[in-house]
C-alpha cells in the first residue's frame, strides 16, 4: 500500500486538505502536515516520524511538500535517508493531490508511476489567453 503525507510552509498541506475533501471526499492513506512559524525542524521531523508510525501499512510511503529547498522539503529529505521506501516529491499542486486521491497507485514500479503523476500534474497548468480567445 502507498501512503502520502503532505508538507508545506504556513497551512499550505491543510489548504490542500480541505479541497480535496471538497472535490472528491476523504482520502485516508493521506495525511497533512502543516510547518508554522512555531515548529523547528526537529519538531517537524517528529511529526513526520509520528504520522509515519501511525500508517497500519507503511510499505511505501510518499511525502509531498511545496518547494524545493524549504525547511519542509529539506526535513522530509532527512527523513527518507532514515527510512526505506520514502519518496519525497517538491512542487506540490492540487491536481497533483487529486491524482494521490483517487488513484490506486500499486507498489510496482512506484517511481515510474510518481513520474507519470507528475508530468500529469505539470500538464495541467495552463495561462488563459484573453487575446486568443
Amino acid at each position: 500500500m502507498i501512503n502520502y503525507i503532505v508538507c508545506g510552509h504556513g497551512n499550505f498541506a491543510t489548504g490542500l486538505e480541505s479541497s480535496v475533501k471538497l472535490l472528491v471526499g476523504e482520502a485516508a492513506a493521506i495525511k497533512y502536515v502543516d510547518f508554522t512559524s512555531d515548529l523547528s525542524q526537529d519538531t517537524l521531523y517528529d511529526k513526520f516520524e509520528e504520522v509515519y508510525q501511525s500508517f497500519d501499512d507503511a510499505s511505501n510511503v510518499v511525502m509531498l511538500t511545496d518547494i524545493v529547498g524549504g525547511t519542509p522539503f529539506k526535513t522530509a529529505v532527512t527523513f527518507s535517508l532514515n527510512h526505506e521506501h520514502v519518496y519525497v516529491i517538491s512542487g506540490t499542486n492540487l491536481p497533483l493531490i487529486l491524482q494521490v486521491a483517487v488513484s490506486n497507485l500499486d507498489d510496482e514500479d512506484i517511481k515510474n508511476q510518481l513520474n507519470e503523476m507528475i508530468q500529469s500534474s505539470k500538464d495541467a497548468m495552463f495561462m488563459f489567453d484573453k487575446d486568443s480567445f
